[in-house]
């Protein structure tokens, strides 16, 4: 398997097992199976973001902020172990929907209340990725992150 294989499988497996616990609330929250579609489409489009975003700081040789990234995922999804954070985030994501008028379209609104569920999840990652690259960088620790 190519390098770029090998991530992309490391993040997809990061990705659903991140969206595991919010993924259970919204088959309930959208059971239809068009709606299901669009609840994991929504969680692939964060599969190829990370990717992507992995291949750049490749790319760029930036090995310190690929291990933060990781830790910062790894960690956020530990918090599913107490699932209130992605309770919140999906009534805020469902919420932001209604606001604007787009909760009861088919696919779309499953697609985009997942998206919305994901960026706020994200910004966690990111807050969790910041802790340890200062962390990191704190401690001197830096290393190679396949």
């Amino acid at each position: 398997m190519s390098d770029k294989g090998r991530l992309g499988l490391k993040w997809l497996v990061l990705v659903w097992a991140n969206a595991s616990v919010s993924f259970q609330f919204a088959l309930t929250e959208f059971p239809a199976r068009l709606d299901r579609i669009g609840i994991a489409a929504g969680v692939f489009t964060f599969v190829l973001l990370y990717w992507r975003l992995d291949l750049e700081l490749l790319r760029r040789n930036r090995p310190e902020l690929r291990r933060a990234l990781l830790w910062g995922v790894v960690l956020k999804g530990l918090t599913q172990f107490w699932p209130v954070l992605e309770i919140l985030t999906g009534a805020a994501a469902l919420q932001t929907l209604t606001l604007i008028g787009l909760h009861q379209i088919p696919l779309l609104t499953p697609y985009l209340a997942t998206l919305v569920d994901g960026l706020l999840l994200s910004l966690m990652a990111g807050v969790l990725s910041l802790l340890v690259r200062l962390a990191l960088r704190f401690w001197g620790k830096s290393g190679r992150v396949r």
